[in-house]
This record gives structure tokens, sequence and C-alpha cells, in this order.
């Protein structure tokens, strides 16, 4: 039996579902290995969670934490957590049916769905002291800043690519640069930044319709949960719209400001935050799209069962070109 096998034995006894499986790897994932697992009519989903003494940050305990959370308060738009490990640091999950949400699928149903996600996460909640900083989460525009500056540095550094590093210093580094000067030289004391410093709220992090299921009758449920915690509600609000895989157009912002400013009576000052974030946060995943030349970033690629081919470089560094197009 393969340790993958094994890990799954345990979780299926834990869930109370001895007997014989059969395990399916789910191909496309770039953190995590992930299979689906069948016992007799059940499905579940397993993940085991990439960890490594290069990347300290704690992807199962993040997860578990939300799925702990969201049982606690009993929000339905998110898989049931079946099992979890922390010694194998693996999770297993309800399987969800259903279809992924294409950018062309993108309309205001959808956007409810989201919004009413979001907004149940910190409507009448309890456990929220329970849960830790998202990843890279930021409560100061100076935080933002060095956030950008880490992760920039970090390219420039690691990366021999050539082609990617003249991108980075002749792109990407001047319109930071240009970005910084005129965003992060700003006061930071103004009060648009410190209002949301006492009033964080419960995130998905790395939240849109890329990890998210339509299921056969229209619902759509939301899933990978490893870098979620408290946040930013602009950060989260800028995330939903700058991700790259299922682009939210951003003629939908307008909503999204009236739905979490409505929430959080703000609706003036978390705009301001917003608009002021949005450059950032754009700059921030031209970065993450970047990550595939970085060695660490393939060693996770290499553990979820993909490969960061000269190929697949070339389409993230066309893609990082276009993102950086789209900054503001």
């Amino acid at each position: 039996m393969c340790n993958e096998e094994a890990i799954c034995e345990r979780l299926l006894t834990a869930a109370g579902h001895q007997g014989p499986f059969k395990l399916t790897p789910i191909v496309g994932g770039r953190n995590n290995r992930v299979s689906r697992v069948q016992r007799g009519e059940h499905s579940f989903l397993l993940k085991s969670f990439f960890h490594s003494a290069d990347d300290p940050r704690d992807r199962y305990g993040a997860e578990t934490r939300f799925y702990d959370f969201v049982d606690r308060n009993q929000i339905a738009q998110t898989p049931k957590l079946a099992a979890t490990s922390h010694n194998d640091k693996a999770i297993l999950l309800e399987f969800i049916e259903g279809s992924r949400v294409r950018p062309e699928d993108i309309g205001p149903s959808e956007l409810r769905a989201a919004f009413d996600f979001a907004i149940a996460l910190n409507s009448n909640v309890s456990g929220v002291s329970k849960l830790s900083a998202a990843s890279e989460a930021c409560f100061s525009l100076s935080a933002y800043c060095d956030l950008l500056d880490n992760r920039i540095t970090r390219l420039a550094n690691l990366t021999s690519d050539t082609a990617a590093l003249k991108f980075i210093h002749q792109e990407l580094v001047p319109k930071w640069s240009a970005t910084r000067e005129q965003l992060c030289s700003a006061d930071t004391g103004n009060a648009d930044f410190d209002f949301l410093n006492s009033e964080r709220v419960v995130s998905p992090s790395d939240f849109g319709f890329h990890n998210c299921i339509r299921q056969h009758d229209g619902s759509l449920i939301f899933y990978d949960f490893e870098y979620a915690g408290l946040d930013d509600p602009a950060k989260l609000i800028c995330d939903f719209f700058c991700q790259v895989d299922v682009p939210v157009p951003a003629t939908f912002l307008d909503e999204a400001l009236d739905e979490f400013g409505r929430h959080l009576d703000r609706r003036e000052a978390l705009e301001t935050r917003v608009r002021t974030l949005m450059p950032i946060i754009q700059l921030k995943w031209c970065c993450i799209l970047l990550n595939e030349f970085l060695d660490t970033d393939a060693a996770r690629r290499t553990f979820a069962g993909s490969s960061a081919n000269a190929a697949a470089r070339e389409y993230q560094l066309t893609k990082a070109r276009d993102a950086l197009r789209q900054v503001n």
C-alpha cells in the first residue's frame, strides 16, 4: 500500500467508512495532492497538503480551522469536512459533483452567491477568535507596500530565467516603483486606512470562481481555504476581482462595494481603501503568476503531480505581461 493509500485508509476509518476503496488522483492542482476516493456509494476528496522548511505557512491548520468555523456557524456553501489528520497533514472532504464556473458564466446570480457566502462568514458568527490571520494579511498601507517589495525581491533573486528577469527588471519593477511612490509615501495614519484594523473580517482568501463548483441544481459551492483567516475586507474584494483564472468583470465592483459597505456600514471609506489598494493587488497577482519560475514553487508543483516545464513558464509569463497592462 502506497503512502497516499495509507493516509486515505486512516482518514476513512476516522470518518467511519472502513473497507475497500478506490483512489483516483485529480490532476491540475498546483499546490497540494488531491484525489477522489470512492468507498461504496460514498465519494470523498482526499487533500494532502504540501509542507516544506522553505515555506512555513500552515496550510493544513488554516484550512481545518476554517472548516471548523464554517461547521460551527452552519454555513452551507462549502463541502463537508469528514476527517482530518494532523500527522499526515491531510483532510477528507465530501466530493462535490458538478462543473467549473467559466468566465462567460459570471452574472448577477453568481455574484449574489459569492457575496452571500462572504457576508455569511461575517454575520452573527462565533469562534472568530480561533482563526489566525489570513496568509499575507495586511492591515496598513505600509504592510501592503512591504508585501510587494518582498514578492518582487524574491522573484528577482531566485529566478535565473532570462526572459522572466528581463520582464521583472524592465517592466514590473518600474511599474511598482511608480505605484509605490504614488501610494505608499502617503500618510498611513489616514482614517480610511485605520478603521479596518478593528474590523477585520473572516476571509476565505484566494476567493473567486476559480475555487468554486456549480452543483447540478445550479447552486455554488466554494472550496480551497488553505490561506483563509482574518483579513482586510478591502483586500478580500481586490483579490476577488484581481485573480486571473476566472476573471470577474470590473463592472461588478460597485455592486461588491455596495454589499460589503452596507454590511460594514462604511461604504465610502471601504471604496476609498479598495480603489487605493487595487493597483497593489493587481501587481501582487503579476508576481503570483511568476511563481512558476521559483524552485520552491516547482517543488510544490511536483508534490501536486504537475510540472513547471518551459511551455508552462512561457504561458505564465505571457499572462503576467497581460496582467501588468491591466494595472491602473
